[in-house]
């Protein structure tokens, strides 16, 4: 290349590189212009810009840092969109965002779970520049501020180490949501807080403990001493700690004999979630889980039903790998434990367990009812198992098999005849079983039918029950099946009765021409007959209003049942007078359970006639059950109609031990509507309980109002971190009235922090009314 060409080149590369450097800072400029053209807009723009400018700038992440006094501005911000966008560009500056760490902290304070979401994300992208403001903000009475410094914390990873020491004493807060959120924080912050998490393993908040035990799971590889302390507190004393632990554990590089230990206590533990945390446990595992096989099958044999019914657990929830136990299974079936736990285990080993099962079922020594459960619980696929079964020289096995494939949820219509033939086997369990196993088919044929209706002639009664049973079970014809029946109320055979009486009660309106044989058998010398005729009649409704006296007359029957059927059929005859509910007042007091409760239930449906049962009912509120004290809710609020007796009844009945009786003291309260405001307080409270919160919110929906006494809870409830309990307060304080006017101030301030629309609207709402009636009562003062 020649000296000439040479330098044109050089010049040219020149020229090139002033055109690029001439580009690049015009590049530069206009950048610039344009984040202050957006900072412009997003300061002193209409909405629709501010908007705009504020999405445009979190685009240009930590080149929007020229713009970062507006963005400032935009985090006082009402609009959320605007505010939002701002947090998100703060955030994504990060470290030189330091001037915004002022704005987001007070933001931390707001109602809005979005707004403490974001602005922490954002504190925690600035990072270790906003640590000594965050540790000013953790001292704040705020505890919105204080659970949000702390959630701040857990997006610190690159500052872990330094913000360790705050968790640590965040663990101690006055506040429950603070510790459970500063732990939370630790476990997301990941290895660097393994000493923190350690720590919480010891604390006194149960919920606490159990979020470390699981954030150590998730840490990874653990010190020596750290696996001490998560083995330890697989004993702790709450339940939901130790299922943490014994997952975590398993998670983690724990050898296997400590872990095995650890799992075999969770899996004997009293508690179910424990032991369900250990077989999750296992299922961690994979192939390492076979290793357990022996000590489960060797706990089988165990004299502890515990110890066998923990195994039996185990053994199921491992499947088909389970397989080798299914001898060991079978054997544990003869213990007859109470459960079903080795029944289900043998279920979802799957169809490897059907042929031993059957073989099994020849045994006399072997609960058959379990084995044919077993063999049902494995499904349509055991079926051809079941029909080969059918076949063999052991009645016990085909009755076994019999019973299985009727247990089913619908017996395998690829059954069904060979199922008919065995309506003529020689042992009368196998005919009974068959014809058990036809009612379940749902549909038969002409020629199934044809069998069954000889079967109701067979010579055993229990077939002829089973067959007649089945026939009104799959709804043949009421012509073909009245004078079956009708012959069965004659029948010798007490069960053939009974079950006569049964069937008739499927046949719906065409049964009412049986109505005298039915009342005639309430003198039966069975029972068992006498209580499901009973029954039948209370089934017909007012219709059977021809029965009411003899139904009356069975009140006093000497047989519980039958004074428990007679008593549920006045009920539900519903035929309202005052002999009726002197009959049932009288139950009330009887030595039996079942039957006071029929009565119970029954006088739920007499309305004003049962009011004289008033003091005996509210006696009942105090029963030891559960389900009695429910029904005397429910009773009491049907037959008691001076609201001012039955609110503050009820209003104690919600402090009751089990949800459902407080369940149905909430609804009964919301029925009786604003009358009940006296109970607000109570329901109001109620509403941070998960299992109370839906009869809670239906109540206060119901009642629409409160009084005075609801003042202090509901300007509590007012700053509550929890959104529903706010909505709910100033759902109900402005309903109050010029009483009310304390909780002004705070409603104010709420509506001057929100960019909530709803929540505006709510917040304004209730200033409006509780304004209006003070200004009301102002007048009305002046004017007097």
């Amino acid at each position: 290349m020649n000296s000439r060409l040479q330098k044109s080149n050089r010049l040219i590369g020149v020229l090139l590189g002033l055109i690029l450097a001439f580009s690049f800072e015009a590049q530069a400029q206009e950048s610039k212009s344009s984040v202050e053209v957006l900072a412009a807009k997003l300061s002193d723009g209409n909405l629709e810009e501010r908007r705009d400018a504020a999405y445009a700038l979190a685009a240009l992440g930590a080149n929007s840092l020229p713009a970062l006094p507006a963005l400032i501005k935009g985090l006082r911000e009402k609009d959320a969109q605007v505010w939002i966008q701002s947090a998100t560009a703060t955030g994504r500056i990060g470290a030189s965002a330091e001037e915004a760490v002022s704005a987001l902290i007070e933001s931390l304070a707001s109602s809005s779970d979005q707004r403490r979401y974001r602005a922490a994300w954002a504190l925690g992208r600035i990072g270790k520049a906003a640590v000594p403001s965050l540790r000013i903000a953790m001292k704040s009475d705020q505890v919105r501020i204080r659970m949000g410094v702390v959630d701040t914390y857990g997006w610190m990873n690159a500052e872990a180490n330094k913000v360790l020491p705050d968790l640590v004493l965040a663990l101690d807060d006055q506040n429950k949501n603070v510790r459970e959120h500063a732990a939370m924080a630790m476990v997301r912050l990941g290895q660097p807080t393994e000493s923190g998490l350690v720590k919480a393993l010891e604390h006194e908040q149960k919920e606490v403990r159990s979020i470390a035990a699981k954030g150590l799971g998730q840490i990874g590889k653990l010190k020596e001493s750290s696996l001490t302390k998560l083995l330890k507190a697989a004993e702790d004393p709450d339940a939901t700690t130790r299922a943490a632990a014994v997952i975590s554990l398993a998670s983690l590089n724990v050898q296997n004999d400590r872990l095995k230990t650890v799992i075999f206590l969770a899996l004997n533990d009293e508690d179910k979630v424990v032991r369900s945390g250990a077989i999750f446990a296992i299922k961690q595992l994979d192939d390492q889980a076979k290793e357990f096989i022996p000590q489960f099958i060797k706990m089988l044999h165990h004299e502890n039903p515990r110890q066998r019914a923990s195994a039996a657990f185990a053994l199921g929830a491992m499947g088909e790998a389970g397989e080798r136990a299914i001898p060991d299974l079978i054997a544990a079936l003869k213990k007859k434990d109470k459960g079903t736990d080795v029944t289900t285990a043998l279920s979802r080993i799957g169809v490897k367990a059907a042929p031993a099962l059957l073989a099994a079922s020849a045994d006399p020594a072997q609960p058959i009812e379990q084995i044919a459960k077993a063999l049902a619980g494995i499904g349509p696929a055991a079926t051809p198992h079941l029909v080969s079964a059918l076949s063999h020289s052991k009645s016990g096995v085909r009755a076994s098999a019999l019973h299985a494939l009727g247990a089913m949820e619908v017996t395998p219509v690829d059954s069904v005849d060979q199922i008919r033939s065995c309506l003529n086997d020689s042992s009368s369990a196998v005919r009974l079983e068959a014809a058990i196993a036809l009612g379940n088919v749902r549909k038969l044929d002409g020629a199934t039918q044809a069998n069954l209706l000889l079967a109701t002639g067979d010579a055993e009664p229990e077939v002829r029950a089973a067959s007649l049973f089945a026939l009104a079970t799959l709804s043949l014809e009421a012509e073909k099946l009245l004078p079956l029946i009708s012959a069965a109320l004659a029948d010798d055979s007490e069960i053939v009765r009974s079950r006569g009486i049964e069937s008739l009660r499927m046949l719906g309106d065409g049964a009412k021409s049986l109505e005298k044989e039915l009342i005639a058998a309430l003198n039966d010398q069975s029972e068992t007959v006498r209580g499901n005729a009973a029954a039948t009649l209370g089934s017909f409704g007012k219709s059977a209003a021809s029965a009411i006296q003899q139904l009356r007359h069975a009140l006093n029957d000497q047989a519980p049942f039958v004074r428990q059927s007679a008593a549920r059929a006045l009920g539900e005859l519903g035929i309202q007078d005052e002999a009726t509910s002197v009959g049932l007042k009288e139950r009330l007091l009887d030595s039996d359970y079942r039957v006071v409760l029929a009565a119970v239930e029954a006088l739920v449906k007499m309305g004003k006639f049962g009011s004289p049962a008033v003091p005996e009912i509210t006696q009942l509120l105090h029963h030891e059950e559960a389900e009695m004290r429910a029904a005397a809710v429910r009773c009491l609020a049907a037959i008691e109609i001076d609201h001012s007796q039955t609110v503050p009844i009820l209003s104690e009945v919600l402090k009751d031990e089990d949800w459902i009786v407080r369940r149905d003291a909430a609804t009964a309260l919301g029925n009786i509507g604003p009358p009940a405001k006296e109970a607000v307080p109570i329901l109001f409270r109620m509403l941070s309980s998960e299992e109370d919160i839906a009869a809670a919110k239906g109540a206060l929906k119901a009642i629409d109002s409160a009084g005075p006494n609801a003042i202090p809870v509901l300007i509590e409830g007012l700053q509550s971190t929890d959104r529903r309990q706010s909505y709910y307060a100033m759902f109900l304080i402005g309903k109050i009235g010029p009483e009310a006017r304390k909780a002004l101030p705070l409603l104010r301030k709420m509506l001057a922090e929100t960019d909530n629309k709803r929540f505006q609207e709510m917040v304004q709402k209730a200033i409006d009314q509780i304004d209006q009636d003070v200004k009301s009562d102002k007048t009305n003062s002046e004017e007097n």
